[in-house]
């Protein structure tokens, strides 16, 4: 990436109109769509750090659910490279890990407060035991021990679908099969379409540098833990905006733990500069 000032600068703003306009052109070769995450990481940057107008205290809130608006135009945009297996009613990946980064998880909670103000009690409490249930249980343990997400409906919808976090938006199959004889204890591959993968992984890439370009812990959380934090505490979200982690309790995603330090290190510096218009680390 031998380019000027001037061309980098050109080239984030070109992207960040086009990001805006259609997601990522989510390639099988990284550097095809590393400008447009330099570029949405920028947008998010921009949210958190306050320069979005009339956001306030949801600014965490926005920047999450600006970054799922980046997932869905994405996948909108590209065509899967394989099939897709996944439709309503299919939760058997409910059962599953997951974890959400900070805006996420108030993005989550800000939802459930607008959509469920009726329920909030009963939908606290059944988080709550979620809590209870599988803090500190690895990947394995929850899936052999089958806790469903507090939030997955009677009807096996999720009841927050559009507030997703986007482990949930980015976790598809292209085979109904595999993942039933997955969830019965086989330990067999789940096929995804490499679209997918890249998809998320842009994601996940803009929202650690954002994060870390703001100061704010980069990481991804336990869900239902953190959930539970951002229910129990109204403020969570100002306290959060405001410098302190008010996750600090919960534990983080194994992920963190399997990814090299210095590779991501390397990855969120190199964003961090593309989107702000510093020289790019060699």
């Amino acid at each position: 990436m031998s380019t000027t000032a001037e061309q980098r600068a050109a080239q984030l703003q070109q992207e960040r109109s086009l990001v805006e306009a259609r997601g990522i052109k989510a390639g099988p070769q990284y550097e095809q769509w590393w400008w447009s995450v330099a570029a949405e990481t920028r947008n998010l940057i921009d949210i958190l750090r306050g320069a979005v107008a009339n956001l306030g205290t949801n600014r965490a809130s926005a920047a999450a659910e600006h970054a799922h608006e980046f997932f869905e135009k994405s996948t909108r945009n590209n065509t899967p490279d394989g099939p897709i297996a996944c439709a309503k009613g299919c939760s058997l990946c409910c059962n599953l890990y997951v974890s959400a980064t900070a805006p996420e998880v108030f993005f989550v909670a800000n939802f459930i407060r607008r959509e469920y103000s009726g329920s909030i009690d009963q939908i606290l409490e059944r988080v709550r035991q979620s809590d209870r249930d599988t803090r500190y249980m690895d990947d394995r343990q929850r899936l052999v021990s089958r806790f469903p997400c507090p939030l997955l409906g009677a009807d096996g919808a999720c009841s927050v679908y559009a507030a997703r976090p986007s482990a949930c938006r980015g976790w598809v199959s292209g085979s109904l099969d595999a993942c039933k004889r997955g969830y019965s204890g086989e330990d067999i591959p789940i096929p995804r379409p490499e679209m997918w993968r890249n998809i998320r992984s842009a994601h996940v890439f803009a929202m650690e540098a954002a994060l870390a370009a703001t100061n704010h812990p980069p990481h991804h959380y336990a869900f239902a833990h953190a959930l539970r934090i951002a229910l129990e505490n109204l403020d969570a979200e100002m306290r959060w905006l405001n410098g302190e982690d008010v996750f600090a309790t919960v534990e983080p995603d194994s992920y963190e733990k399997q990814t090299p330090l210095a590779e991501r290190k390397a990855r969120v510096n190199m964003l961090i500069a593309a989107a702000t218009g510093q020289d790019l680390p060699k």
